[in-house]
């Protein structure tokens, strides 16, 4: 066996363990349902310019509260535990750090930017075309991908706008960019709790000695 070999060596994972797992996460994902559909009878009823054709239903004190207490409450708890989840099988895998960065570049990093470009061509290019076309359409014909600064790239691709913390282009990719991150900073963290191996360059906590 080789050192790379030895370096991409998994640690089992029990069955239990994997089965608990798998029924978690098709619990939060129900979860994160609920959370992106927390709408009141209010909000539906807004989007009825008509009120003839609005909907004739009634929220008592208790739907509502359990409502909140779903999309609100525990439903925060989803996307959280999936980066656990994420750090936790990523311990157990015992990966090199080298071998992490390109596991999860092909996994998280290339998706990442394969969809950002198609959302930048489709907002960028399509507003433009627009622009040139039909300029009335549109809220602000002034502002076109010709007129953005560096940084406007950089929130679109990227976020963290002092105004919206998401990708401008597709928000809902924000967690595929934070656990690219946090697996980036990982060594650091790794270094900082003493469970990272020097000599094998592997993740996992270390055996100590008297």
């Amino acid at each position: 066996m080789n050192d790379n070999t030895k370096l991409e060596q998994k640690t089992e994972i029990s069955e239990t363990t994997s089965k608990g797992i798998t029924s978690l996460r098709y619990l939060l994902s129900v979860l994160i349902v609920f959370a992106h559909n927390n709408f009141t009878v209010a909000d539906i009823a807004a989007n009825f310019t008509d009120p003839a054709t609005r909907p004739i239903f009634v929220q008592n004190e208790f739907g509502r509260w359990l409502q909140f207490f779903i999309s609100l409450g525990i439903a925060n708890c989803a996307v959280p535990l999936f980066f656990l989840f994420s750090a936790f099988l990523q311990v157990k895998k015992n990966d090199s750090y080298p071998v992490l960065l390109k596991k999860r570049s092909k996994s998280l990093l290339f998706p990442y930017v394969i969809w950002m470009v198609l959302y930048a061509v489709y907002s960028s290019f399509g507003k433009y075309l627009i622009f040139k076309l039909a300029p009335n359409l549109l809220n602000n014909p002034d502002t076109t991908f010709l007129t953005w600064t560096f940084a406007d790239w950089f929130h679109k691709f990227i976020g963290y706008a002092p105004d919206f913390s998401y990708p401008a282009f597709a928000a809902q990719f924000w967690f595929v960019r934070d656990l690219f991150i946090l697996v980036v900073i990982s060594l650091h963290t790794a270094f900082k709790k003493g469970h990272w191996s020097v000599e094998k360059g592997t993740f996992g906590a270390q055996k100590r000695t008297a």
